[in-house]
């Protein structure tokens, strides 16, 4: 979702055609961004989650 609102992001500001590798960079970053946020949530919420029936069964 947040790689879609990029693409939507950088199509209303003009730059799709003439910068594709701008593009493609700015992709992988806020791709990585997202992955290493949603990892230390992981990891930093992993106390909790074993406490909830929900949630317990979760990796980390």
């Amino acid at each position: 979702m947040v790689l879609v609102t990029t693409i939507l992001g950088f199509y209303l500001g003009g730059n799709v055609i003439s910068s594709f590798r701008l593009l493609v960079v700015t992709l992988l970053g806020t791709g990585l961004c997202a992955g290493g946020a949603g990892a230390l949530n992981h990891y930093l919420e992993r106390d909790a989650d074993m406490q909830m029936e929900r949630t317990k069964n979760r990796p980390l």
